[in-house]
């Protein structure tokens, strides 16, 4: 399989690249503030901060949908705000020595301990749909967190953050103690298990390649670290305060997380369309194109709304145009049928070449070649019909009968999704069955990979596991993919957790554990094909639970 291309968008780029410009430009504030005594070098930093975490917040919003990860990463940047807010208090507003930047520096420590707290709980949602929750246990992190902001607030009465060698009269100098340990601890514990989670939940197994750019902020921070100790007073630290390089680092993550497409995101869609081999698009109610394929002729809203209810011919009936509602809009998607035009004249015109012998020989030597073409399409895609009636009969009750009631409407549409990935995938091997005898064994993985995913979106628990890679006979994956889709469809609705893993080795073992399922999937299902196949099956109930367990050969490879 090919590499999957990572489409960022022109806007996220731009964005990007302007915050780093504006933290770059705090730098050279201090290096040239000599020039603008008679202006704060403070307040321009504390300025060109706050907007560059408002570019990042308004990033967030356009790109992540899920509501409650854009509330804690939205969070997170007002976090940002509110540390280098409270830094620039400090230092424009008080003199140095003062008691209330002693207690200001003691809380720099609240928003950055909250601050990982927020992006480790919004990475805790990567997986799951919109309606799911997390559990309310993770809740308990705010526990430690407030703890470990409390200890650091009242440090005076312990010094167990940070003792004073000197007193509180020259509180500058200090050396650290274990509440300052444990707060730089909760942050290194977060940030990993932020990218262990991010890389475990990852859909995509290309995506995990870019693991390298989120390890980019997390390498600067640690220079950051070791030059500090080697020399605190360099250019460098003169230039970058810690507490700056704390505002850069902590949202940097987040966005090469976003970046690496290690954190769903939903950026450049627009890119993905017209890439595409589709000929289709979207277009809202008021008529305004939201995405179109290159490849689609333009339409007018006018005439998708009549193509929902029929056929609407365009390009001199060259192509036809077939719509379907959406919510706010139409999907619409046109069909080239300009070869059967061609044949359709080829054959009329066939009348007035009878005097010509060779001619016509010739003629209908072209037309049974491509009739041959076309009765053999036919002869596929009747297969494909007949392979997916089940499915295909239940697609067409579901839309001709579709609830009033919202809520049943989106859980009929969520099984319809369920239903259309299984045919989309079956058709494909079907179609790749006519032209090659094997597969490999990916192919099977990603089609249950897909389902699984539809039907985590249709509200149950879904995982899969996959381990080896063959080349397999299609006629086994196509048999394996049939009888994985008919133990879901039996068990749905009802179940309430799909488990699948699926091994290649010396067999093609696929089991299937299902929880609660609707009923219970007959024994004999495809008996004579498996048998005829030297596979076996094997269905077993435990309580509430039942598990699934089909062998089937490899195959002749290739």
């Amino acid at each position: 399989m090919g590499c999957i291309v990572i489409h960022i968008s022109k806007e996220t780029k731009l964005s990007d690249l302007l915050c780093v410009i504006l933290v770059l430009m705090t730098g050279f504030v201090r290096l040239f503030r000599d020039n603008f005594k008679s202006i704060s070098s403070n307040i321009i930093i504390f300025l060109l901060f706050v907007f560059s975490a408002f570019i990042w917040i308004s990033q967030i919003k356009r790109r992540i949908i899920h509501p409650k990860v854009q509330k804690y990463l939205v969070a997170t940047g007002y976090m940002v705000i509110l540390l280098i807010f409270v830094r620039t208090v400090k230092f424009v507003f008080f003199p140095d020595g003062h008691i209330a930047c002693r207690f200001i520096w003691y809380f720099y420590y609240a928003p950055q301990t909250f601050m990982a707290l927020f992006m480790f709980l919004a990475v805790l949602h990567i997986g799951k749909s919109q309606n799911q929750t997390i559990s309310k246990w993770w809740r308990l992190l705010y526990i430690p967190a407030t703890l470990i902001v409390l200890f650091v607030l009242t440090n005076d009465f312990h010094q167990l953050a940070f003792k004073f060698i000197d007193g509180f009269d020259n509180w500058n100098k200090y050396t650290h103690g274990i509440g300052y340990n444990l707060a730089i601890l909760w942050v290194i514990i977060l940030f990993l298990a932020i990218l262990i989670i991010s890389l475990s939940r990852c859909a995509v197994s290309d995506y995990r390649k870019n693991i390298w750019k989120p390890l980019v902020p997390l390498l600067v921070g640690m220079i950051y670290i070791i030059i500090f100790f080697i020399d605190s007073n360099n250019i460098f630290m003169q230039l970058f305060k810690t507490t700056e390089i704390i505002c850069f680092i902590f949202p940097a993550y987040i966005e090469s997380l976003i970046l690496a497409q290690l954190f769903p995101s939903n950026d450049n869609y627009e890119a993905l369309w017209s890439a595409s081999n589709l000929s289709g698009g979207i277009i809202s109610l008021k008529g305004d194109i939201c995405c179109r394929s290159k490849k689609c002729v333009s339409v007018t809203l006018e005439q998708i709304i009549q193509a929902e209810h029929e056929n609407v011919p365009l390009n001199d009936g060259n192509i036809i145009l077939k719509s379907h509602a959406i919510n706010g809009g139409y999907g619409y998607w046109v069909r080239d049928i300009s070869d059967i035009n061609k044949i359709t004249d080829e054959l009329e015109n066939l009348g007035d070449l009878l005097m010509q012998e060779q001619i016509m020989l010739e003629k209908e030597n072209r037309i049974s070649e491509e009739k041959a073409k076309i009765e053999q399409q036919t002869m596929i895609y009747n297969e494909i019909a007949k392979s997916s009636q089940n499915q295909i009969e239940k697609l067409k009750g579901l839309l001709e009968n579709p609830p009033e009631n919202e809520k049943d409407f989106e859980t009929i549409m969520k099984y319809i999704a369920i239903l259309n990935a299984y045919i989309k995938r079956h058709s494909n091997m079907v179609l790749y069955l006519h032209r090659k005898s094997c597969f490999n064994s990916d192919e099977l993985r990603y089609a249950i990979s897909e389902s699984l995913e539809y039907i985590q979106l249709y509200g149950i628990t879904a995982y899969g596991n996959y381990q080896g890679e063959k080349t397999v006979s299609g006629k086994y994956v196509l048999l394996a993919y049939e009888i994985f889709e008919a133990a879901i469809e039996s068990a749905i609705p009802g179940a309430d957790a799909v488990m699948v893993n699926l091994e290649m080795a010396d067999m093609i073992k696929l089991s299937i554990e299902i929880n609660s399922p609707r009923e219970y999937f007959p024994e004999d299902y495809r008996l004579d094909d498996i048998v005829k196949s030297s596979g076996s099956l094997e269905v077993e109930i435990d309580e509430e639970s039942e598990y699934i367990i089909l062998n089937l050969p490899i195959g002749e490879s290739i």
